[in-house]
């Protein structure tokens, strides 16, 4: 791209980057802004690409960090995915409904179930509420882990808020 005088905008540069992640690809995701930006960006794991974003005068959004977020937990390291959210918090962005739902789901398949239980409270304390996705993705974490007891629990509360389970989405998940 540099070649052709093109320069890597946020939009481009989030694209790239989920593309890379969902082939698993995550040091080519550092190599390719490396060699669009020609500045001598190096792949220093999960905060890496963020840093390197920052100092490009690439500001990182919701989205991005929902994109590494996101990509962290499809690969299973729930780990990187909870500090990319830290960093987020630490540089004033605050998550939404799909960060959370992220987060729930790769702590849940991490075997996390209690971290991503408590993110509902932390939901709740930045004003945001479970939709059917978080709830569906909690029923099955917990039914999952044996806690079938606990998912009947969650079922009747999300009732009661006049939010269904979509059963045949958990069933699938």
């Amino acid at each position: 791209m540099g070649k052709r005088g093109l320069r890597l905008n946020i939009v481009m540069c989030i694209t790239l980057i989920d593309a890379l992640f969902k082939g698993g690809r995550i040091v080519e995701a550092a190599s390719l802004v490396e060699e669009t930006y020609h500045n001598g960006w190096e792949s220093r794991g999960e905060m890496g690409l963020l840093e390197d974003m920052s100092k490009s005068g690439l500001k990182p959004n919701v989205i991005t960090y929902t994109t590494l977020i996101n990509r962290f937990c499809k690969i299973n390291n729930a780990s990187s995915a909870s500090a990319v959210s830290r960093e987020m918090r630490k540089r004033g962005c605050f998550s939404n409904i799909v960060t959370y739902n992220a987060l729930i789901d790769g702590l849940s398949n991490a075997g996390r179930k209690e971290e991503a239980v408590a993110l509902l409270d932390e939901m709740h304390q930045s004003g945001l509420y479970q939709d059917v996705v978080t709830n569906n993705t909690l029923v099955y974490g917990l039914c999952k882990a044996h806690k079938v007891k606990g998912a009947f629990v969650l079922c009747k509360e999300m009732r009661k808020r006049g939010c269904y389970p979509d059963l045949l989405r958990i069933i699938r998940s």
